[in-house]
């Protein structure tokens, strides 16, 4: 009886010992592929390069899972950069700033190339900054276009105060633009394509400040974050390095093949036609860097007076 028992407990040990042989043979699935990283993107070209890197399976090269989840306010872009149902999100300095200033720890992963356009409707009677006085100015308070009416409106001194009209959609900016419900707005690419297209007039361009506004930001810590169970939604290292590996040959693809290589991505994903994206200007995709010192010191200040 006892060795029949001894027998018993031998097969015992032996199997749990193939047991666990068995799953060291299995490869584990590591944290960053099991994850699924949320980036919150715009219809704007400064999300190109992360459109791209999707077509273009580039994240899955990284062993990276990622969701896009399309917004047409970044009001709404930081409401869920906020709530940490995104990890990431392409917004601007002025945004980010304010986001971390509500305890709401970033990180800055990229500059883009996101450059705004003052345009004027046609029948406004506005050619210049300083005939802005007593005219409705679609913009969005704290963000880069909230500073950059500050700035012209500084340099044009109009002789009237100016009115800012908070529009935080960006295509029913463009919309109302358009149907002169407003006398001028603030656009990037490609919504300030098409208000030229629609005889829009070009009357102020932050190209001019010499200020790179636009950011790619990472919550990467949330200890900061009031009553919220933040470490489920932050960012690993390992998620952002995987990300502007992939970024960058999305941005390396985009200057050897252009632009308008892409463009049914284009008109797909920030539903425009194809005569915008003929008329888009030139527009340089680089690898991702850190954003601009004095950009950086710009935002700050408006947001820390």
């Amino acid at each position: 009886m006892k060795t029949h028992l001894l027998h018993i407990i031998l097969a015992t040990v032996l199997l749990m010992g193939t047991g666990c042989a068995g799953e060291k043979k299995t490869p584990r699935t590591s944290e960053r592929q099991s994850s699924v990283l949320h980036v919150a993107v715009m219809p704007t070209m400064d999300c190109l390069p992360i459109y791209v890197a999707q077509q273009l399976n580039l994240f899955d090269k990284q062993q990276l899972r990622v969701r896009l989840h399309s917004f047409q306010a970044q009001l709404d872009v930081d409401t869920a950069l906020i709530n940490g149902s995104v990890q990431a999100a392409v917004s601007d300095l002025v945004r980010t700033e304010r986001i971390q200033k509500q305890g709401v720890p970033l990180t800055y992963v990229a500059a883009t190339n996101a450059r705004w356009q003052l345009l004027a409707a046609q029948t406004a009677r506005v050619k210049a900054t300083k005939q802005l006085g007593d005219k409705n100015l679609a913009m969005t308070r704290f963000s880069a276009t909230d500073l950059l009416t500050d700035l012209v409106v500084k340099k044009g001194k109009p002789s009237n105060p100016v009115y800012r009209i908070q529009v935080n959609d960006v295509n029913i900016r463009l919309k109302m633009l358009n149907n002169r419900q407003v006398d001028a707005a603030w656009f990037t690419e490609p919504q300030a394509t098409a208000a030229r297209l629609a005889k829009g007039i070009v009357i102020a361009d932050s190209k001019d400040e010499d200020l790179e506004l636009g950011v790619i930001a990472f919550r990467t810590s949330s200890s900061q974050a009031k009553g919220k169970k933040s470490q489920a939604t932050a960012a690993s290292q390992a998620d952002i390095d995987a990300f502007v590996k992939a970024y960058n040959e999305a941005t390396d693809s985009i200057r050897k093949y252009g632009v308008k290589n892409y463009a049914a991505r284009l008109q797909q994903q920030l539903r425009i036609d194809r005569k915008i994206v003929d008329a888009l200007p030139d527009i340089i995709y680089t690898h991702a860097a850190k954003p601009q010192e004095k950009a950086l010191d710009a935002a700050k200040k408006h947001i820390h007076p």
